[in-house]
């Protein structure tokens, strides 16, 4: 067998086979698990147990591991399917030669909550920072601009694409507009809280023309790129043009 020989086994002519008193390390944190439903309170009551993460010994005859576990090993841990009896080869699962440490209802319950709270976890990030103005933006040419997202060392930006940029992406047909979203809601923002203050103005946004709503940039109502490409705001009662 290649590479590290998981927590719960050692490796014996090739084949693994049980560790006793890791595999009880292995059984505890599924059963914690299950229990808690929550990586968080696993690895507390892990650490409260002085429950460690499997101890090595280098060709060079450093000793590594036997340290408290993170909360990524425990993620690890708790997906990886040997403890099932299963290995994985080319992206599927096979049944393995080597016994398994918990049973399939176990390995089951804790597959479908992990993937439930992630499922979760990704819901709050989209709750926590919604698309504001999914559906209601077009860019110059009157293509809808898509909701989209970056992550940048571990920071996630939000923007407003073309979907041409989306559909013809890594062809010469892409052309659009790709707008930072939080500079452009907050924009749009102002603009209503501007208007919803003074309902004078409100009909007087209303009753203007199409061409009197729309800047030059695409953007409706009120919305400006300067010379750095970035949104401003007008204020069409005095023509007076303030930055985000």
């Amino acid at each position: 067998m290649g590479g590290n020989v998981p927590l719960g086994y050692d490796a014996s002519e090739g084949r693994l086979v049980i560790n006793p008193v890791e595999a009880e390390t292995v059984r505890h944190i599924f059963a914690l698990y299950r229990e808690f439903g929550c990586v968080r309170r696993v690895k507390e009551e892990a650490d409260r147990l002085g429950l460690q993460t499997k101890r090595r010994v280098a060709a060079s005859g450093i000793e590594r591991g036997g340290k408290p576990f993170s909360r990524g090993h425990l993620y690890k841990l708790l997906s990886n399917p040997i403890y099932a009896g299963q290995i994985v080869h080319k992206g599927q699962l096979y049944l393995g030669q080597h016994p398994a440490l918990i049973d399939d209802e176990t390995w089951t319950a804790v597959r479908d909550r992990l993937a439930a709270n992630a499922g979760d976890h990704r819901h709050k990030v989209k709750s926590a920072e919604p698309s504001l103005l999914a559906g209601l933006l077009v860019d110059t040419r009157g293509e809808r601009l898509t909701p989209s997202h970056a992550v940048k060392k571990g920071r996630r930006y939000r923007y407003y694409v073309s979907a041409s940029l989306i559909t013809e992406a890594g062809t010469d047909r892409a052309q659009g507009q790709r707008l930072a979203a939080r500079e452009i809601e907050e924009a749009v923002i102002t603009i209503l809280v501007d208007a919803l203050s003074s309902p004078a103005r409100l009909l007087a946004r209303r009753s203007a023309s199409p061409s009197a709503r729309t800047s030059a940039s695409g953007f409706p109502g009120g919305l400006y790129r300067d010379r750095h490409g970035l949104p401003q705001v007008v204020d069409r009662d005095d023509q007076r043009i303030t930055g985000e």
